[in-house]
């Protein structure tokens, strides 16, 4: 496209600027960012500077406030005002659209771009020397994954198209309407399980909850993160060795009283209950009964814990890590 001489200077003129802010303002968002968050900035092209200004909506100055900008994509929708906190506390937020969190311009049968924009600029530390760029403002968008999806899939259809596609347009925002629908759901999702009267569950649900809660007693906050996945590994010990939950409690509770089980240093708590129970006789007499099923998955044994080669009846149960 053919941009006008002095639309392109002064786009030339201000674009080694946002380039050298990006570069700093990038680590900084890194700093704040959950592991779970998502990144992505862009610098704009000529073409598309110069397009923004013959819309007529924007001054020159205001146009420049989107030559650099960036997304913070967060998995849910209650998570925007953790993340908008977050990086009001890095950067000096000049103006946010919407104005306010609660109002949208919007009509409720809209479903247009509506995400939350922060035009903020870097904040300036007093204990070191000035960058030179803090009076350049960029935007910031917060979206979640979902909003983020629908943007990725489709922006070329929408704005970034040489034909006019009414229907395409029609689709596009009826699955926006849907995908909104959707993340209402999830950011509720505890509230709306709770409006099931009576509240309904099913025997494995019951029983990795009774799995959780005996890990808890045992181990308190030195459980790793993902709990739920712990639980599923100790069901699935229990399915192999063909124990219940009382049963491997009972043989637990003699391996900690003896100095082991959950006072093990060591071990995970997985090992450190894969270790009672090929410490006990109860243990094994139990894995010598399962050994006559026919069982798809084994029990891991890492190379810690050192015990004698059993049966081959036990041993086809075992994974062993040497």
């Amino acid at each position: 496209m053919k941009i006008p001489f002095s639309v392109r200077s002064y786009f030339e003129q201000h674009k080694k600027d946002y380039c050298a802010l990006k570069a700093l303002v990038e680590p900084q968002i890194e700093a704040i960012r959950d592991t779970g968050w998502h990144y992505v900035g862009r610098l704009k092209t000529s073409e598309s500077f110069a397009q923004k200004l013959e819309t007529g909506r924007f001054t020159k100055e205001e146009a420049l406030t989107d030559l650099f900008a960036c997304t913070l994509v967060v998995e849910r929708a209650d998570r925007i005002k953790e993340a908008e906190a977050k990086l009001r506390e890095s950067f000096d937020v000049r103006a946010r659209k919407p104005e306010k969190p609660e109002m949208t311009p919007h009509r409720a049968m809209c479903f247009d771009f509506d995400y939350v924009r922060l035009y903020a600029s870097l904040k300036r530390d007093k204990r070191t020397p000035a960058s030179g760029y803090e009076h350049l403002v960029f935007e910031i968008q917060i979206k979640t994954f979902l909003q983020h999806a629908w943007t990725i899939a489709t922006h070329d259809l929408i704005y970034k198209t040489d034909t006019i596609d009414w229907e395409a347009s029609r689709v596009a925002y009826q699955i926006k309407a849907m995908l909104e629908h959707a993340e209402a759901s999830i950011t509720a999702v505890k509230a709306i399980s709770q409006t099931n009267e009576p509240a309904r569950s099913n025997k494995e649900s019951l029983e990795q909850q009774n799995v959780i809660a005996w890990l808890q007693r045992n181990w308190g906050d030195q459980l790793p993160k993902d709990v739920v996945r712990l639980a599923e590994c100790v069901r699935n010990l229990q399915e192999v060795a063909g124990i219940n939950l009382t049963a491997l409690s009972k043989i637990f509770d003699t391996a900690t009283k003896a100095g082991n089980g959950s006072k093990t240093l060591n071990l995970s708590p997985f090992s450190s209950i894969v270790d009672s129970v090929l410490s006990s006789p109860e243990g094994l007499d139990a894995l010598e009964a399962a050994s006559k099923r026919r069982i798809k998955n084994r029990i891991l044994v890492p190379a810690e814990l050192e015990f004698p080669t059993q049966s081959d009846k036990i041993e086809k149960l075992l994974y062993r890590i040497q």
